[in-house]
């Protein structure tokens, strides 16, 4: 027996616990990468490593396949796209009186306005997706850069005033009768 327990050597957790503290400071910093599937590795990873490096007996093939799983995890984590460009131009967007321009200036303002907001909304893109973003702030920018004001008898909406859009201004006014 005594010779069998001498195959048997406790394993080296220096590196495992290396692999630990970074990932407990991608942990800390979530919201800097991208969530789903691939950051729920790193978590579950981090869990299972936490267990054998508290594990006085783990042996250095309990050690290694975890610490492995862990190192694989943390690499395949993605930092999110910066938008704070993207988020500071919605917010001066949001703030603009559009009564003082012209309609179709406005209509094409409101469709890169809100294709900005679905990009702004979405929390799956990565640093590898940041030319969306910027193809969002690029086109936002011209948006509100080309916003002119109406020409001679042409008047803009209110803002919200989709309600009697149609070709009939009578049409959908419940003060006017339709025949």
């Amino acid at each position: 027996n005594a010779v069998w327990l001498l195959d048997f050597v406790k394993g080296d957790k220096s590196n495992l616990g290396m692999l630990i503290e970074r990932a407990e400071s991608m942990v800390a910093n979530a919201e800097k990468y991208v969530q789903g599937d691939i950051w729920q590795q790193l978590v579950d990873a981090l869990d299972t490593a936490k267990t054998v490096y508290e594990d006085g007996d783990a042996m250095e093939s309990d050690i290694q396949p975890v610490a492995d799983e862990l190192l694989n995890a943390i690499v395949a984590q993605r930092y999110k796209a910066n938008k704070s460009i993207l988020e500071e131009l919605i917010n001066k967007a949001n703030s603009l009186d559009l009564s003082k321009y012209s309609a179709e200036s406005v209509a094409v303002f409101k469709a890169a306005l809100a294709e900005a907001n679905l990009v702004l909304a979405d929390e799956s893109l990565s640093e590898d997706d940041q030319e969306i973003v910027d193809a969002a702030v690029k086109k936002l920018d011209a948006a509100i850069e080309n916003l002119s004001a109406p020409e001679d008898g042409e008047t803009s909406k209110p803002e919200g005033g989709d309600e009697g859009s149609s070709s009939n201004p009578d049409k959908g006014n419940p003060d006017k009768g339709e025949e």
